[in-house]
């Protein structure tokens, strides 16, 4: 499983601020309120109390995507039914220059997780 908060943070990306937003109660079918055209990277995760003495609760990742618009992003997203199911009750969201950009970091937090740790199979069936 890979852990938000355990995540190794690249020089490159040492600046990247994640959001933390509770989408509990999310359903897909309304955007999350975010400018518009706004390029981002953001990570879905289920959050669950921690297992770690001092830490209250872990995200454990379920899927890493990048987007040019957050605005309209998660309006009915391709994954919404796995989400649901894998229990998704967080987004965490970093605003990016560009498509580019976000598309570098999702690579970067991919490769992570392809060679660290196994990322859950969100991911791999796009």
């Amino acid at each position: 499983k890979l852990i938000l908060s355990r995540i190794p943070v690249d020089n490159l990306y040492r600046d990247c601020k994640f959001k933390g937003y509770d989408i509990t109660d999310y359903d897909f079918e309304n955007n999350l309120c975010f400018d518009a055209k706004q390029a981002g990277t953001y990570i879905f995760t289920k959050r669950e109390m921690s297992s770690q003495v001092g830490q209250r609760h872990e995200n454990k990742i379920l899927y890493i995507g990048e987007t040019e618009d957050l605005s309209t992003r998660f309006y009915n997203h391709e994954k919404k039914n796995q989400l649901k199911k894998y229990h998704c009750n967080t987004i965490f969201v970093c605003k990016m220059g560009n498509k580019e950009e976000a598309l570098k970091l999702q690579n970067y937090l991919l490769g992570l997780s392809a060679h660290r740790i196994r990322l859950g199979s969100l991911n791999s069936s796009r």
